[in-house]
């Protein structure tokens, strides 16, 4: 999938509920999986992790709706440590 038409299936669907907000995240992420993997990038889905059952990130771990706070670091330490050791 092009970048174009990324930003228009994510910026040009209008939300009618939190489950499809929860579905845009989840295909989102795959969408920078993909990216990542056909040009050689390390990803980490730290979403996997920082997420609840819903889909949202758990309260916990959220700076706002999108973005992780500090206290999810942990979880990428013990992530990129999957990775590396």
């Amino acid at each position: 999938m092009n970048q174009e038409k990324i930003a228009e299936m994510f910026f040009s669907v209008p939300i009618t509920s939190p489950q499809m907000l929860s579905q845009i995240y989840k295909l989102f992420n795959h969408e920078m999986w993909i990216y990542c993997n056909k040009n050689s990038f390390m990803y980490l889905d730290i979403y996997l992790l920082a997420a609840d059952e819903k889909g949202f990130l758990e309260k916990e771990f959220a700076a706002d709706a999108v973005h992780l706070n500090e206290k999810a670091l942990p979880l990428i330490k013990e992530m990129l440590k999957g990775r590396f050791l």
